[in-house]
């Protein structure tokens, strides 16, 4: 904590205002994902398949809302709201059932989020050229996950996420006796949990908030399973990295 103020505080001169708002709220609330996004309005953590369609439908909906409240043509606003059932059915489409398939997946930046034949699987929520990712547990949500280009290096994007979530409760660095190069930090408040990681494999930040009483659930389930990325022997797949590079 006290090495995230430190690199705060001489970075802050060269990063500028931070991006987002600070907040002030305690226990799992301080953490919600909206807080850094205001497409995240409530997330449903803990919601079963049905009700995280209708979060992920009123989503999408949000996103078109302007422009069909902007124009008078009765014919360009049916075409919005066809468009919205069209992208919400390819996101229902979009399920992946990790049973021990080979897919880009695999061997993608979402590697490490899952395990294979333990009821996990997977909803892919396009977002301009990115995906947000939500993670389901026995057909429960407990986790999303999305990706930021790394473009100025873990520590700077650090700098600006506390000023959103606070500083970490915990960073793990590349030099651990100089405590140099951050390259995972993780909060938790209340039932949830966020870790941020870099990815340099792919030019990634990863960013995971996590139902904390969920995990004890996917451990059980995955019991000697390990994900893709950890199992090692992987090389990445030039399918799937377009994920982080259009």
């Amino acid at each position: 904590m006290h090495m995230v103020r430190l690199i705060a505080a001489s970075l802050l001169t060269t990063v500028g205002l931070c991006a987002f708002p600070a907040i002030a709220q305690s226990g799992a609330e301080r953490l919600a994902p909206v807080h850094f996004d205001t497409r995240f309005e409530a997330v449903p953590f803990g919601a079963k398949m049905d009700a995280l369609m209708t979060y992920v439908g009123q989503s999408v909906n949000n996103r078109y809302q302007a422009r069909i409240n902007a124009t008078p043509d009765p014919h360009l606003r049916d075409r919005y709201r066809a468009a919205i059932s069209v992208e919400v059915q390819a996101i229902r489409d979009s399920l992946v059932a990790f049973r021990g398939q080979q897919s880009g997946y695999n061997v993608s930046v979402v590697s490490r989020e899952f395990a294979h034949n333990t009821e996990e699987s997977m909803l892919v929520v396009p977002v301009g050229h990115a995906h947000d990712y939500l993670f389901l547990i026995d057909g429960t949500f407990w986790k999303l996950v999305t990706t930021v280009p790394n473009s100025e290096g873990l520590a700077v994007f650090l700098v600006k996420f506390a000023q959103v979530y606070g500083a970490p409760d915990h960073v793990e660095y590349a030099d651990a006796e100089r405590r140099a190069a951050p390259r995972l930090a993780r909060w938790s408040a209340g039932s949830l949990r966020i870790i941020v990681e870099e990815r340099s494999d792919y030019g990634a930040i990863v960013i995971r908030w996590i139902q904390g009483d969920a995990q004890s659930r996917v451990d059980t389930l995955r019991g000697d399973n390990s994900p893709p990325a950890d199992s090692g022997g992987q090389a990445l797949d030039p399918t799937i990295l377009d994920i982080m590079q259009d």
